[in-house]
């Protein structure tokens, strides 16, 4: 059974459905969105982790390579002793 405006014989039934893709579409994009905005944050962290991480590593081979004690590396630089022992 379809329903029909009576004034303007528009199905109505397709009406419905047009704001309704509408509405899921809208919400789609806008959850897509939302989860690239989540993702590259997220992506940001690790790099910037990654980037701190790797400036430790490059100092503790600096310093371990101009006699530094291995101690003091470790606690300056926040790696562990056996880390800065492997450089």
């Amino acid at each position: 059974m379809q329903l029909r405006c009576p004034c303007t014989r528009i199905n109505m039934c397709e009406v419905l459905d047009r704001y309704w893709n509408s509405g899921l579409a809208k919400g789609r994009e806008e959850g897509l969105a939302a989860g690239r905005q989540e993702g590259l944050a997220a992506g940001r962290q690790e790099g910037l982790a990654a980037g701190r991480q790797e400036r430790a590593v490059e100092t503790a081979r600096i310093l371990k390579n101009s006699g530094i004690d291995t101690e003091l590396i470790a606690k300056s630089t926040g790696l562990s002793a056996e880390e800065v022992r492997k450089l």
